[in-house]
């Protein structure tokens, strides 16, 4: 009975934030310079997912933007953000510690010698491709 509660209120919570992760995402997808409505990016969207469509893809600025750079660093954004809770998750796990960070193994300061590095070996601008 207990463990019932919890997995629902767990199931409640997972909705909740899926749900936020989308609209988020299309508040993300209509924001920028170039503002592009709701119905716009869902129509574009849904014209690039359909395999069975018989008309052609707009070619127009707001395709271009929302397929070239919005949408990309949107899901970029994901899996980056995925990778760090990731991370955090596994040093938690394996010092036992829920206040564990990236000093704790001098994770920060290799990270600050490796940028170092680079940038005193001219390296910073042929690894890096910034829009």
């Amino acid at each position: 009975m207990i463990a019932s509660n919890k997995i629902k209120r767990w199931a409640g919570w997972l909705i909740v934030l899926v749900i936020l992760l989308l609209g988020i995402s299309f508040l993300s997808l209509m924001i920028g310079p170039v503002r592009i409505p709701l119905t716009k990016s869902i129509s574009l969207l849904a014209q690039k997912l359909c395999f069975w469509r018989s008309y052609p893809l707009e070619n127009t600025p707001a395709a271009i933007i929302l397929f070239k750079i919005r949408i990309p660093r949107l899901i970029l954004g994901m899996v980056v953000g995925a990778a760090l809770s990731s991370a955090g998750v596994i040093l938690q796990g394996m010092f036992r510690n829920p206040l564990v960070e990236p000093y704790t193994l001098g994770i920060s300061g290799g990270a600050a010698a490796a940028v170092g590095l680079v940038i005193v070996a001219g390296l910073s601008g042929t690894l890096t491709q910034i829009i």
